[in-house]
């Protein structure tokens, strides 16, 4: 085992984090690209488990019932959305996505 020094240690977390920042867009969308993979996944699995479970007369209750997780992860995509938004998206005060996104904080 070798024993590395702390500054030795210190240049492989620098190299790691010049990486990260470098390559940051690429990882951010990646990261999105599979969180739709898996919302489709849940959506198909949600789907399948309604075919057995709902019947014409079912309520808006049973149908949202068995559409739980993937309703779920819609919001977790929306509050997604919202983030990148005020994060990335978003202008100096005055821009139009920064009076959309107060508007909709606001309700």
């Amino acid at each position: 085992m070798t024993v590395r020094s702390p500054a030795e240690q210190a240049g492989i977390y620098d190299i790691f984090l010049a990486f990260i920042a470098q390559h940051q867009q690429k990882l951010k969308w990646t990261v999105y690209a599979l969180l739709l993979l898996n919302f489709g996944y849940y959506i198909f699995d949600d789907l399948r488990a309604a075919q057995a479970t709902l019947t014409d007369q079912s309520s808006f209750l049973q149908i949202t019932s068995a559409f739980a997780t993937s309703l779920d992860e819609l919001g977790w995509f929306v509050i997604l959305f919202m983030l990148e938004a005020e994060t990335y998206w978003m202008e100096e005060e005055g821009g139009p996505i920064y009076w959309i996104m107060n508007v909709v904080n606001r309700v």
